[in-house]
């Protein structure tokens, strides 16, 4: 393979008397020069040379995809290239199969990570390079070489940080004292390209070991005093610029990836309260739907699930604290969403990201964490005591208000994990079998629920859900979501639906005729005699019966194409009959065009 560095030496020599910007070289030769410097990264490393090079190529290539950066017409590719070359370097550091080579003491000084930064943020921010080239190649400096220091990685992020912290408190300040009057870039610009500054540094120096990121599980905590000391400078951008959509989710993003970049855990607990309390008073605030996401993320990281196998150095009563504080945070979310939100039907439509953010974060707290929230309800603990039957009356409004696909999913996606609940073990990491049992029956006992949504709809909840499950499968909800093998689909809440219902799971109060009872109720009433035949509906009905009576996983592949089927064959037979101007009076005298 010696070859190929000889090409590189080749290449390097034929361009280094001629500028970038040089009429001489050909752009297109110098953009494709700097694409093969980037495909050819691994053969830069000094590791991977023969014995005894002529000299190291990486300070030339170095230079040379500098020098690129300060054109704009090759600005892009020599981006990528030092992107590419920076996580060669971590793959070669990161790689078990030489240790030797891990260790060489030459590859670092070769790509010194803080001078490298420096020179790009001071380029970028005089208009020398492009900033998004900047970014790319900060992406891969932090995660190729920055993560993979043995020593002195805490000292190089706190000093990236801090500089980029610093200039973006200069920002603010000037902000403070012009107000309105801009220069060249408006400032809230530079505040959203710190803020991703940022965002690359913590993200990708995360500290990595032998065999990858897992190697940093431990770290030091230095993303928790991160946060701490930047913790001014986001107050003073939250309300400078919260009006400012786009600089709004830049932090949310910042603050999602220092979560989880927190090594170890417990660090950054002494964060949460006043970072629960900010998203919240910015989802309050703003009506953006960014802080909802990033609340999300804070049950992701910190929930039962992820501390289910250890402490994370944290007592027991620690750890009770903080599933009361994630328990109590669903209702403030939930307050602020039902009561700034969510208030009228119309209001789904006018808010779909609020609708898909809520019911994704509230498929987490079903998901892990069902056996506390059900006990927390239980014991009367709750600020709103009716807040699961409101969640299930509210994705019933909004499951076929919304004409919104990705809202639509989210709440196809809450509906599945929340019949799912009590029943696998995969969905509650540390539950026993009778702790399912109790979530089974809790979810149970809110199906039973009486129905306060619509008056066409049967009384309870159950029935009612499953009338608009049949209704959606029949043509009220985007054909996308049928069916999917990987994502939420209405077969998948179905399916869900006959397990959670199947004889074999119930309690003894229930009767075991429950399951074909509902079932029966929703497919004669949602879906018409012009849509489907007796005989069609019938088999359909059996087909979720026998699923849930058989209580096993093997027939769901079946299960969904037998649905999908019978869902294509009503929505063809609802578009002809539509096309025939009858949809308009039959379809309201059977209840399938309703909203």
């Amino acid at each position: 393979m010696s070859v190929v560095p000889q090409l590189i030496s080749l290449l390097l020599s034929y361009h280094s008397s001629a500028p970038p910007s040089s009429s001489s070289t050909p752009l297109l030769l110098r953009v494709t020069t700097n694409h093969v410097l980037g495909r050819l990264a691994p053969f830069l490393l000094p590791s991977s040379l023969p014995p005894s090079p002529p000299t190291d190529l990486l300070p030339n290539t170095y230079s040379f995809l500098l020098s690129s950066l300060s054109s704009p017409s090759t600005s892009s590719s020599a981006a990528r290239a030092l992107h590419d070359i920076c996580l060669a370097f971590g793959r070669a550091r990161g790689s078990g199969s030489n240790s030797s080579n891990n260790n060489s003491p030459s590859l670092l000084p070769s790509l010194p990570p803080l001078p490298l930064f420096e020179q790009l943020m001071h380029a970028s921010l005089h208009g020398e390079i492009k900033y998004r080239d900047e970014v790319m190649v900060l992406e891969g400096l932090c995660e190729g070489v920055v993560a993979y220091m043995q020593g002195g990685r805490e000292e190089v992020v706190g000093q990236m940080v801090g500089i980029i912290g610093k200039h973006m408190a200069g920002v603010l300040q000037e902000e403070q004292r012009e107000g309105g009057r801009e220069g060249v870039k408006p400032r809230f610009q530079s505040v959203e390209e710190d803020l991703e500054r940022l965002t690359a540094v913590v993200k990708g120096s995360e500290p990595r070991g032998q065999g990858g990121r897992e190697g940093g599980k431990d770290g030091a905590g230095e993303v928790a005093q991160i946060v701490q000391g930047l913790l001014p400078v986001l107050e003073a951008s939250y309300q400078a610029y919260k009006s400012k959509v786009e600089v709004m989710e830049k932090l949310c993003k910042f603050l999602k990836h220092a979560m989880r970049a927190a090594r170890p855990r417990a660090s950054f607990y002494p964060l949460l309260e006043p970072l629960i309390s900010f998203l919240l008073r910015g989802l309050s605030e703003t009506e953006q739907s960014s802080f909802l996401y990033c609340l999300s993320y804070v049950l992701s990281e910190f929930g039962p699930r992820r501390s289910s196998s250890s402490s994370n150095g944290l007592q027991q009563q620690q750890q009770q604290q903080l599933l009361a504080r994630l328990l109590l945070m669903f209702e403030e979310v939930s307050q602020i969403v039902f009561s700034s939100f969510l208030r009228t039907a119309d209001d789904f439509t006018d808010h779909p990201d609020i609708v898909e953010e809520y019911f994704y974060f509230a498929s987490k707290y079903f998901s892990h964490c069902p056996l506390q929230l059900a006990a927390r309800c239980q014991r009367g603990e709750m600020q709103m005591p009716a807040l699961p039957q409101t969640l299930l009356h509210t994705a019933m409004v909004g499951f076929v208000t919304l004409q919104h696909k990705d809202a639509q999913r989210a709440i196809v996606h809450f509906l599945e994990t929340f019949l799912s609940a009590g029943l696998d073990s995969s969905s509650s990491s540390s539950s026993s079998s009778s702790s399912l049992q109790e979530t089974h029956a809790w979810i149970l006992s809110l199906l039973h629920l009486p129905n306060e949504t619509q008056s066409n709809l049967p009384p309870f909840l159950g029935p009612a859900l499953l009338f608009k499950l049949f209704q959606g499968l029949a043509g009220e909800i985007d054909d996308t979501l049928i069916t999917d093998e990987d994502d939420p689909c209405l077969c998948g809440v179905l399916y869900a639906a006959a397990r959670c219902l199947a004889p074999p799971s119930l309690p003894p109060s229930l009767p075991p005729s429950l399951l074909r009872e509902w079932v029966l109720q929703a497919v004669q009433g949602g879906i018409g005699e012009h849509l489907a035949s007796p005989q069609e509906r019938q088999k359909v009905w059996e087909g979720v019966c026998r699923v849930g009576e058989g209580g096993r996983e093997g027939g769901r592949r079946e299960f969904f194409s037998m649905v999908a089927d019978f869902a294509w064959n009503c929505r063809e037979r609802g578009r002809k009959w539509r096309r025939k101007g009858w949809g308009r009076v039959e379809g309201r005298k059977d209840g399938i065009l309703e909203g």
